[in-house]
């Protein structure tokens, strides 16, 4: 069969692409210990598990956001994920978790949002960590909660900043129903003191009263300085308080009802009587609130009591930050009697280092857990979460870790190996210690042979690969794994320090002291720029040239002013031995301002290199510089203060501005936005990272592919970093595409941190977790269920969405790179679609009964359209996502089906039919750049398989004939054919680019054995049993 043509052809050369996050590359998970506190509370669950919440995002090496549940022995219970808890403002905190009797965790904090879920502050998890949703507080809190508590009734009392909940009006104590409502009958307000935690204890007595202490004014209206309590309706009780007035500063961090009645309280006040102190930042007070004067301590604790803890023999523990307790010498943790002495057989073993507030948490078997901010225990490594014997001995055997996962990475290389070194704050990766430097094996994992250390507050601006595998690193730091270096160092291939290579660096002026840009001349110098003096006692301001042993290079001379706070941020060397410096320079006796200079290789001023000085035709700052093989430089830098200043500009070999280049507009203006890599490829195509969130006006999180010419790359669908990211390093991986290494935490929509593999290839369909795989699933009508088998991790879920009767639609109408789950129901012409990013999901009505769903990217704008075909009319509607007018036009006639692809590798899908004619099938294609395209090919009775089978970036003509089991398939490189058998009668066609190789597998689904055939372009043949007779696979969603 040769496929006949009707008109004339017009042939596109392009790649329709998407970055994608590589198979073979598992990010690594590093985290780095938080200013804020690590954790805040643990609490126990009756099988000995601890669930804890905190600030953090990875727990023990996994990412968990603010909360994770450990096993009894500290090691993470994988089976619970809360998914991702984000607050809209400010970094996400959850303060405090609840356990109710019937498993379920009620938390609060600072938070806005539980997997895009909208939860103000306030929330209710189910036992697997999943949001229940029957909880419902509407609103909620207006502010974050900084302390919540469980009545026995299910009841819980909320405290924090918020002066309303759910929109009513009420400071900063509330009351919430068992389903989430506001409890309008708890009249409990109080007035917020400035800038303070209103409320650190909430204390249910057994008569049903409530004692509330922290930092406030008054209750209801009556003064009450920091402590008072409350009837069970939130009434002031009139018969409490405190006596004699506190004087000095009054703080209340905990209360404690001891056997007979009275209360322990501790902070930072002091009580006198008769201007005697009696007690001082710990007191008794009786059961009305009256000091009890027989409990004193009269010189007092001498500074404040941070956290404390009441034990069940009595006794009371308190931590802080004080050093004598009645002039004898302590060391900030101490054990008191019920008379006020202190406990002498309680000698704890440990100091907590770098810590900020810690709080103790009773231990079932004896001992306490210590929740806070802190790196170490008298030495011992134990991070933000520690087991305290009864002995007040650290247990070494419980050691979970947490902390955060939005990491700067600084820098990063990609070895000859595939291996990957990366630098930046991180403290650990993968759970395992390594402070600031690390090396990463070609599939992610840690290389645990290479282990070299930065300290911390230090880090590392740039890596640069040596020929002879050893490892230049230059930044601010003064010490490597524990020996003296100053800005730069060289490490040897398995990390160790190279002890051959010392130069000294020095800094007199202000900020760090840092060596920003290294680069490896040809000859084995290496250019330095940064901020220092002197190299080895010679002087030489901001920039050098070393020799490959580190003396210095007195040969190479220095052009710069030593009057101007010079940046030398970049350097390349050409071909002919010059260099060129691109950064933020005067030179001596000028006042001009420069970015980009051409420099002899002795380091003088090439006069013959000339680059415009003017605004509009070069970066402010110059970060990066690249030569195109035909001797052209590509300049990438940042904006300055100047309208219409590029980030991007191409100049030819003698500097002068190249006008073919049309120069992109990039970024949105603000000075933070830049281009730190450029990278051009075989074709001339050239991609640019950095940080912005536009080019040409179309959105591209960080990373953008540009035609040779400088017009954005449409075939391509740009990044999909986090709106944040800042991408410090970028480089060609060894088995394709690229490592990414920055300031970011997401990349399509899943946890990583700050490090990820991305790899260009086609946009893939029926691809449900993001991995650039067509997914084998099934769609079971008899009970409106979704099987999926996830290619990226070969876990299968399922779940009832729909019934016999809906037309099911997957597709991404999210622009996530991921397919939603979606149908369009003909009774009521309504679409409904399962958000992957969450499972939740959105209707709207769009369409009639009688049509058929066609949803595509018909405007190029990484979403998919809700689109249908009316076949009465021959008549296409399209909901644009991108904004534009819904499309209304007529193409076909009654009887056609409708065949939607990228014919012409655009980025648009084109509306296309398959018509069944006297003369044999008709394919009519209106290409949305190429124009239309007609031709004859197939029989009425063979099954359209449109799709990409040789890897163009076109979708091909192509068709499966039921009777013999055959593919046929026209090539839409230059409409020649091809065929083979695949397949016999009975069986349901199911293509789709199963391997990500971006070629479409031919597949096929029995249904009799419920058996998929899949001829994978690159992985070989894939047989798998999945589904049951009567299903349909998804991948046949669309196949007439």
């Amino acid at each position: 069969m040769i496929p006949k043509l009707f008109p004339a052809l017009v042939l596109l050369l392009f790649l329709s692409v998407q970055f994608f996050a590589s198979a073979t590359f598992t990010p690594p998970v590093l985290s780095y210990i938080q200013s804020g506190p690590g954790t805040n509370d643990a609490v126990f669950l009756p099988d000995g598990r601890i669930a804890v919440s905190g600030n953090f995002s990875v727990a023990n090496g996994k990412f968990r956001s603010c909360l994770a549940i450990l096993n009894a022995d500290g090691t993470l219970d994988q089976s619970f994920s809360p998914g991702i808890v984000s607050s809209s403002l400010e970094e996400p905190v959850i303060r405090k978790v609840l356990l109710q009797a019937d498993g379920k965790f009620v938390i609060g904090g600072n938070f806005t949002s539980i997997n895009g879920v909208l939860k103000n502050h306030l929330a209710r998890l189910n036992a697997d960590g999943s949001l229940d949703t029957t909880f419902n507080t509407g609103t909620g809190p207006n502010s974050k909660l900084t302390n919540l508590a469980l009545q026995p009734d299910g009841k819980v009392i909320i405290a924090g900043s918020f002066t309303q909940v759910n929109g009513i009006n009420r400071k900063g104590l509330a009351r919430i129903n068992t389903d989430g409502s506001f409890d309008t009958s708890f009249l409990g307000e109080i007035t917020l003191s400035f800038n303070a935690e209103p409320v650190s204890t909430i204390l249910f007595q057994s008569d049903g009263k409530i004692v509330i202490s922290g930092n406030f004014n008054s209750i209801n209206s009556t003064t009450r300085p920091s402590i008072a309590r409350l009837n069970s309706d939130g009434s002031l009780d009139s018969s409490f308080a405190i006596s004699p007035s506190p004087t000095n500063f009054f703080w209340i961090s905990g209360t404690h009802e001891r056997a007979d009645g009275k209360l322990y309280i501790t902070g930072g006040f002091e009580l006198k009587v008769s201007n005697v102190t009696i007690c001082k930042n710990v007191c008794l007070l009786n059961s009305d609130g009256t000091l009890d004067q027989s409990y004193t301590i009269s010189f007092g604790v001498n500074m404040t009591v941070n956290s404390s803890f009441l034990q069940p023999d009595g006794k009371l523990l308190i931590h802080g930050g004080f050093s004598t307790i009645n002039g004898s010498p302590v060391n900030g943790t101490v054990r008191l009697n019920e008379n006020a002495s202190i406990d002498g057989t309680f000698n704890p073993a440990f100091s907590v280092s770098e810590s900020g507030f810690i709080n103790f948490r009773p231990h079932p078997a004896g001992g306490f857990l210590l929740t806070g901010n802190y790196r170490s225990i008298n030495g011992a490594v134990a991070e933000n979460l520690s087991r305290i014997d009864a002995n007040g001995f650290l247990n070494e055997t419980f050691s979970p870790n947490f902390g955060g996962n939005a990491v700067q990475n600084t820098a990063s290389a990609v070895q000859a190996d595939g291996k990957v070194i990366i630098a930046g704050n991180f403290h650990r990766v993968n759970g395992v210690v390594r402070d600031g430097l690390a090396r990463l094996n070609p599939d992610g994992s840690l290389d645990s042979t290479f282990n070299a250390s930065i300290a911390t507050g230090s880090w590392v601006q740039q890596i640069v690969l040596q020929p002879d595998a050893k490892i230049l690193i230059g930044g601010a730091f003064v010490q490597v794994s524990g020996q003296a270096r100053t800005y730069i160092a060289r490490l040897n291939a398995d990390g160790t320090l190279d002890a051959s290579f010392n130069p000294v660096l020095t800094h007199t002026s202000s900020g760090p002291g840092t060596v920003e840009t290294l680069y490896v001349q040809s000859d084995g110098k290496i250019l330095i720029g940064g901020a220092f003096e002197s190299v080895n006692g010679t002087a030489c301001y901001r920039m050098a040239r070393l020799n490959s042993n580190g003396s210095f290079d007195a040969g190479f001379s220095n052009p710069l002013s030593t009057t101007y706070n010079n940046y030398s941020n970049v350097f390349l060397e050409l071909p002919s031995g010059k260099i060129l410096l691109g950064g933020d320079f005067r030179m001596p006796g000028s006042t001009t301002t420069l970015s980009l200079v051409g420099l002899n290789s002795d380091g003088t001023v090439d006069a013959t290199f000339t680059p415009p000085t003017e605004s509009t035709n070069i970066p402010y700052f110059v970060k990066s510089l690249t030569r195109q093989p035909d001797g052209k430089i590509l300049v990438g830098g940042s904006f300055g203060f100047l309208p219409g200043q590029p980030m991007l500009t191409r100049l030819n070999a003698n500097g002068t501005k190249d006008v073919s280049f049309n120069q992109p507009s990039i970024g949105v203006g603000f000075t933070s936005d830049d281009i730190r890599k450029i990278i051009v490829g075989a074709d001339g195509r050239i991609v640019i990272a950095g940080s912005f969130g536009r080019v040409n006006s179309v959105p591209a999180s960080s990373v953008a592919r540009l035609t040779s010419t400088g017009e954005l790359d449409r075939t391509v669908i740009q990044s999909r970093f986090d709106g944040l990211a800042k991408l410090s390093g970028f480089s060609p991986a060894a088995d394709g595409g690229f490592i990414a290494s920055g300031v970011f935490s997401r990349f399509r929509n899943e946890t990583v941190s700050g490090v990820v593999q991305v790899t260009v290839g086609g946009a893939v369909p029926f691809d449900f977790d993001g991995d650039g795989k067509t997914d084998i699933g099934i769609f079971r009508p008899s009970g409106g269920e979704w099987w999926i088998n996830r290619s990226g991790n070969g876990q299968t879920f399922a779940l009832q969405f729909g019934a016999s009767t809906d037309k099911i639609g997957p597709a991404d109408f999210t622009g996530d790179g991921k397919s939603d789950i979606a149908f369009f129901r003909p009774s009521s012409g309504e679409w409904y679609v399962l958000r992957s990013e969450d499972f939740s999901f959105f209707a709207l009505p769009f369409g009639t009964n009688g049509d058929v769903p066609v949803p595509a990217d018909y405007d190029a704008d990484g979403k998919a359209d809700f689109a249908v075909f009316r076949p009465s009319s021959s008549t296409w509607f399209v909901s644009q996502s991108s904004g534009a007018p819904t499309r209304i036009f007529q193409f076909g006639i009654t009887g056609d089906s409708p065949v939607v692809s990228d014919y012409d590798a655009d980025g648009k899908a084109d509306v296309g039919i398959f018509r069944k004619a006297a003369g044999g099938a008709e394919w009519w294609v209106q290409r949305s750049t190429a124009g239309l395209l007609a031709m004859q090919f197939g029989g009425n009775s063979d099954k359209p398989v449109q799709g990409d089978y040789t890897g163009d970036g076109k979708a091909d003509v192509a068709i499966w004939r039921p009777s013999t089991g055959e593919w046929l398939i026209v090539r839409s490189e230059d409409f020649s054919f091809y065929g083979f058998p695949f397949g016999t009668s009975g069986d349901v066609v199911a293509p789709g680019d199963y391997d990500g190789d971006g070629k479409f597998d031919v597949t096929v689904f029995r249904p009799s054995s419920a058996t998929w055939f899949i001829s994978r372009t690159t992985a070989g043949t894939q047989i798998v049993q999945f589904g049951s007779n009567g299903d349909r696979p998804l991948p046949n969603a669309f196949v007439p």
